[in-house]
């Protein structure tokens, strides 16, 4: 809306105007002031907008300067905001241990602001193995995003749309501008997701909640395959479930068994074992484990991710051992 404001009424409720000085502010008598007397205003705008500025000078005589040189700016004091959520309720894809997921999530991102900077707005995503060694690192920005350039082997962003459904960006939309988009992490690796929203004058801010290094919103797993397991004794090595046994390898003295469990993504939770005299079917040790029946030697608490755990036990003589591991992932 376009308002005239006369600079002795101090401005209404988007500008303050203010006196800061008067070049003749001694002359006593009106009739005095010369040509040369100046006088300075400040004027300070309380609103964000778009804002035209010009400036007519008229003296007690009602001589009127011709109107000034028009200013144009744009004022916004409002930060950006980005919102997150998932879709693990919908799919039903519950978590493991908070953030360890069996299949692939999808993130639903919006980065809400008038002036939002297509340019040095952003998205990272870095994934990695257990170990820490990167897979892959991918920085787009939200106008790379709405060009279609961000996938790749472990990512997808689709369902892009802006508010504003143009590529010009003006000063100063009537309504916020909404970008919003999904990603959908489907490769299997250990994801930290960093959102930045960069607005036209500056001002940036990060998703909330980003520096938290245990929030599942930043930082979680994908892993849908099951860890694998071996076990050796006697210079022999099994690594399949061997579900027909015939005792063939005898020893008249005590004998160690090394135990092996990994898993390169999420890592190893537990290795657990369980000797026993009978024979069993894969599925009838499932069933009795489901069913609490198995006494499995439990492994250390608090283990942390490993891509590679082990452990041992050693069997005495005169005994007869069917060996069986159990290795679970985070």
């Amino acid at each position: 809306n376009e308002t005239t404001i006369p600079l002795s009424e101090g401005g209404n409720d988007f500008v303050t105007i203010a006196k800061v000085s008067d070049s003749q502010e001694s002359v006593e008598d009106p009739v005095d002031y010369t040509d040369a007397r100046e006088n300075l205003y400040s004027l300070t705008f309380n609103e964000d907008g778009a804002y035209e500025v010009s400036l007519n000078v008229t003296d007690q005589y009602g001589n009127t300067s011709p109107v000034g040189e028009t200013r144009s700016f744009v004022l916004d004091q409002t930060i950006p905001e980005i919102a997150i959520s998932y879709d693990d309720e919908v799919t039903e894809n519950t978590a493991a241990n908070e953030r360890y997921f069996q299949q692939g999530r999808t993130a639903s991102v919006i980065f809400t602001e008038r002036n939002i900077d297509l340019e040095k707005s952003q998205v990272e995503v870095t994934a990695t193995d257990v170990d820490s060694n990167e897979k892959m690192t991918g920085i787009w920005t939200l106008q790379q995003i709405k060009d279609g350039e961000a996938r790749n082997e472990y990512l997808s962003v689709e369902n892009v749309t802006d508010s504003l459904n143009t590529d010009e960006t003006p000063d100063y939309p009537e309504n916020n501008r909404t970008v919003s988009f999904d990603i959908h992490f489907a490769g299997e690796a250990n994801y930290t997701l960093k959102l930045l929203a960069v607005d036209l004058s500056g001002a940036s801010v990060e998703a909330p909640g980003q520096e938290q290094t245990d929030s599942p919103l930043y930082r979680f797993t994908v892993d849908g395959t099951a860890p694998e397991g071996s076990i050796s004794a006697m210079q022999n090595t099994w690594e399949l479930f061997v579900e027909a046994i015939t005792f063939g390898l005898f020893s008249a003295n005590s004998q160690e068994v090394s135990m092996t469990g990994t898993d390169e993504t999420a890592g190893v939770f537990s290795l657990e074992y369980v000797v026993l005299e009978e024979i069993l079917t894969k599925d009838e040790l499932i069933s009795r484990d489901a069913q609490g029946e198995i006494s499995w030697e439990m492994d250390e608490e608090g283990r942390a991710p490993a891509g590679t755990v082990g452990r041992s036990c050693t069997r005495d003589p005169d005994s007869r051992n069917i060996i069986y591991t159990k290795v679970t992932d985070y």
